[in-house]
């Protein structure tokens, strides 16, 4: 098919508007550690996000390394910040994430990141799958706060548009 721009955006061939690519952006942002109640993580040694952004799917990078806490995190331990709000997404339809810790001291590091049922605009970090139930989330018991925690993740979400 032929390759076109006009107010529509890139024509990119086929039938229908589903064949413009009406929007791509690159950019940074600044995750965070947060919980139920805000922002536990007052001082990080490492902390950058990076995406790219086509159409309705967005790419990322995040590396967080924490030094100092405000207060120690209670209930469910997620990344906030994400540089587009993500679509809500249902049971099985989770966009999940390769994900890297290390520097966990005497805590429970996450085994997987999703976007999950009910959770926009943050990344759910979940430990590993026990015998015959799910997995459970990342809360505050499992987080050391006593050393310096690191987390890589990258993977796609898509947004609400």
């Amino acid at each position: 098919g032929d390759l076109t721009l006009d107010t529509n955006g890139i024509y990119l061939g086929g039938t229908g508007s589903a064949n413009y690519l009406e929007d791509y952006e690159q950019g940074t942002f600044s995750p965070q550690f947060t919980d139920p109640s805000g922002g536990f993580v007052s001082g990080f040694g490492t902390r950058y996000g990076q995406y790219t952004k086509v159409g309705n799917c967005v790419y990322i990078t995040i590396g967080l390394r924490n030094n100092t806490y405000s207060r120690t995190p209670s209930g469910a331990v997620l990344i906030s910040d994400l540089p587009f709000t993500s679509r809500d997404y249902h049971d099985d339809e989770e966009s999940v994430f390769t994900i890297f810790c290390r520097l966990w001291g005497t805590g429970t590091p996450p085994k997987v990141a999703f976007c999950g049922n009910g959770i926009t605009n943050k990344l759910q970090l979940h430990m590993e799958r026990y015998t015959g139930s799910n997995e459970t989330f990342l809360d505050g018991s499992d987080f050391d706060t006593n050393s310096t925690c690191r987390i890589v993740l990258s993977g796609f979400y898509y947004t609400t548009d």
